[in-house]
């Protein structure tokens, strides 16, 4: 069975119990929650310090003929936003199976945190831009901010970037995607979810991995 629903009109019952649960996002994301690959943006804060912003709502485009993008959306109330907008770039960071100490860059965020440091982590300079990146990450894509445009009644921006400087590690480069992924060890975030037809919510969001093993050749 398919269920429909009208983005304008939730469900009675997500109006009525869980109508000021979603403080973040719409309620119809946590009905959707597609799982989205995990990075972390890495930039300068205007006092030199390096800063780290987990994130999952980004993804790289390309051009046959031109270049290759990466394609981001930001709120506008951070300090990544913040720091983007001063700089212009920006470094992504792809975790690899074995990173170790990433999720400890939430816990430390203060203005006069090296966010990086703090983790027990290294950072590096980017090489082609002004900003920081993070040596136990797999893969950095550096890159400079080509336009950006608001979301209609939203606090956050989609930003358009080309990635000027690539570097990762050489297992990425195994042209057996089920090594490769393994390599990577790719991380998903995922939200709370509801279930709009009956109320039910999860707890806490989390992350988990993709088994290469699930995969089959197209």
């Amino acid at each position: 069975m398919k269920c429909n629903f009208d983005p304008h009109t939730p469900p009675e019952i997500v109006n009525g119990a869980w109508k000021h649960a979603f403080p973040v996002f719409h309620w119809l994301y946590h009905v959707i929650n597609h799982p989205n690959f995990m990075f972390y943006i890495t930039t300068y804060k205007d006092n030199g310090k390096n800063n780290v912003c987990l994130h999952a709502w980004g993804f790289v485009n390309s051009d046959p003929n031109h270049a290759t993008y990466f394609i981001l959306s930001l709120n506008k109330t951070g300090h990544t936003y913040q720091n983007v907008q001063r700089e212009g770039v920006f470094c992504i960071n792809y975790q690899t199976q074995e990173t170790p100490g990433l999720a400890k860059t939430v816990h430390h965020n203060a203005y006069a945190d090296d966010e990086i440091g703090a983790a027990g982590l290294t950072a590096e300079p980017c090489v082609s831009i002004h900003a920081p990146r993070i040596r136990e990450c797999g893969l950095h894509l550096e890159c400079t901010v080509l336009w950006e445009k608001e979301i209609p009644q939203s606090s956050h921006v989609v930003l358009v970037s080309r990635i000027k400087y690539v570097t990762l590690e050489e297992a990425l480069l195994n042209t057996d995607y089920r090594e490769k992924l393994r390599a990577f060890g790719t991380h998903l975030c995922y939200t709370q979810q509801i279930n709009p037809l009956t109320g039910e919510m999860n707890a806490v969001g989390g992350e988990g991995r993709l088994d290469p093993a699930l995969f089959e050749d197209w």
